[in-house]
């Protein structure tokens, strides 16, 4: 795979299953008789940067979790690759994942910190939500009840 893993897009990675939809339950079955697909870490971490939850969903049906990958060397965990990535991608690994969405990685980055040097508005405003979320449940901060005027 090499260069062409780190490099795929998802309509690639969605041709792919594609063409493997005839096949999948045969290889399902001959899956189970394995433990599990092995990826390289890297491969992993760079699938988290692009794929959509429904092509990571497919993959966990192979047996394969994108996001099992731990600590990538000087990367991450899958919430800095999915920095670059949507909301969507980043709500299906919230469900899937045990790890806070703001550890750091080696170099001392959170994955808000990689999100706002991509650029990327809707993962900086999801790490925002999550991490207020998670202030506010530390705190036990309750909403504010709404108080309502008449005029």
């Amino acid at each position: 795979m090499g260069y062409l893993a780190l490099t795929l897009d998802v309509r690639f990675v969605e041709q792919v299953f594609e063409m493997l939809k005839p096949h999948l339950h045969e290889l399902k079955v001959k899956l189970k008789s394995r433990e599990h697909i092995v990826f390289p870490p890297i491969i992993k971490y760079s699938f988290c940067k692009f794929v959509t939850s429904a092509i990571a969903e497919q993959f966990k049906e192979l047996g394969v979790l994108i996001y099992d990958f731990g600590e990538c060397p000087s990367q991450g965990n899958p919430y800095h690759a999915a920095a670059s990535n949507n909301a969507a991608f980043l709500d299906y690994l919230w469900r899937n994942l045990d790890i806070p969405p703001y550890a750091p990685n080696r170099h001392g980055d959170s994955p808000l910190t990689i999100a706002q040097r991509g650029h990327n508005a809707e993962a900086i405003r999801w790490f925002r939500l999550k991490r207020l979320l998670q202030v506010a449940t530390l705190r036990q901060i309750k909403p504010a009840p709404r108080i309502y005027i008449a005029i």
